[in-house]
């Protein structure tokens, strides 16, 4: 299955590992780097693995990495997962991200 990363995504994966940089070492920021990644990889072999987000936008779904939320659509007809955005948990309110799977990594 293929995947796609929407522009704005990008710019999460960018701001996150700038930030972590920043804040902690390049090691650092390459390792979250390559964990997001990974559960893209992830994703696309198991696309039904996140929470269902309908009632946020419509087929959306959402899984876990770390402290990250990736929101992500699962296209059936083109066997396609489209990555939407990469966000920090704290700008959701806790309710949600209490219902969000989370994976062992």
């Amino acid at each position: 299955m293929k995947y796609s990363i929407s522009e704005k995504a990008f710019e999460d994966i960018e701001n996150i590992w700038l930030y972590t940089v920043e804040t902690w070492s390049v090691e650092q920021a390459d390792r979250c780097y390559n964990l997001i990644f990974d559960e893209i990889e992830y994703i696309t072999r198991n696309p039904l693995l996140g929470k269902d987000f309908s009632h946020i936008r419509k087929n959306y779904r959402c899984t876990q990495v770390k402290s990250h939320l990736i929101f992500y659509k699962y296209n059936v007809s083109e066997e396609l997962v489209e990555v939407i955005r990469i966000l920090h948990q704290s700008i959701l309110p806790p309710l949600y991200t209490q219902f969000i799977v989370r994976r062992a990594v």
